[in-house]
Formats: structure tokens, sequence, C-alpha cells
């Protein structure tokens, strides 16, 4: 899993966060502009002789991650969905992009994440009638609490 540190300066707070940001990028924009923000209205965000600062909060962002297993296949091939960096107890809906009109996605799984963040659960790719075309296809993991979402690749062959 892929991590970022963030340091923020908050008036003396001590801890605010964590920031789940998954692999947005436009959450990882909306941190870095309140970071722009605060040193605007003259609040420090970092000593640059590496002193302490009582006014210095560090966070860690995970970043969320999608995997599965095998990456290509037949319609109604067996797939496993692994992946981390969502919330501990956070319920991941796993779906297929058909590139149909009707229906648009398929549910593959749902996976609750464990203590770690990690998550895994299995499924089948859609029968020839609703698994689309050959080629590649789309597969999103949505956390069904935060809305992160990321996405991965599967290939009908």
């Amino acid at each position: 899993m892929s991590r970022s540190t963030i340091d923020v300066a908050l008036g003396g707070l001590r801890r605010w966060g964590p920031w789940r940001l998954g692999s947005s990028v436009l959450g990882v924009a909306a941190v870095s502009a309140l970071v722009a923000g605060l040193a605007l209205l003259g609040v420090p965000t970092a000593h640059a002789t590496g002193e302490a600062n009582p006014y210095l909060v560090t966070t860690t962002v995970a970043v969320a991650s999608l995997n599965v297993s095998p990456t290509s296949g037949h319609p109604r091939t067996s797939v496993t969905v692994s992946g981390q960096g969502f919330s501990p107890g956070e319920n991941v809906k796993i779906t297929y992009k058909t590139g149909l009109a009707s229906p648009k996605s398929v549910t593959i799984c749902t996976a609750t994440v464990g203590s770690d963040t990690s998550y895994t659960c299995s499924g089948t790719i859609p029968p020839r009638a609703t698994a689309g075309a050959r080629g590649a296809h789309t597969m999103v993991a949505k956390g069904l609490t935060s809305l992160i979402k990321v996405q991965t690749t599967f290939t009908i062959t």
C-alpha cells in the first residue's frame, strides 16, 4: 500500500485526521490547498532549521489499491480480488464494467476490510451475454462508507 505523509500546522493541535484520500488526485490537491492556505495565513507548516515545531501535525494518508487475479480470461472466469487502504470494518463492493448499455456494471463480490486495511473476496466474471466485448474492462472497488474508488483492468479473451 502506498502511503504519503502530510505535515500540517494547526495552531498547537497535536492530531487532526487522518485523511482518507484513496488515489484521488482531487483529494491530494485539496490537502495541498489546505497546507498552502495555512501558509498564506501565516501559520507555520515546517521549520527550516529542523527544530521541533509544537504546531506541526504529521498525518499519514493511505492510498487504496485493487488487484485482480487472474488479470484476463474468458467470461465466467473465477477471480480473486484483493487490495488495501480502506478503513477497517468498511464494506468494499467490487464491480465489473461491461461496456454494454445494460447492464452497465455487474457486482463481482463484496468484502469487509480487516484491521490491517486489507480486503479480499472471490467471484465470477459475468457470462458472455453480459460480460461485454473482448478486450479490457474496468473493475472498481468502492468503499461503501468512504465512497473512495480505485480501479484495475480485467481483459476478456
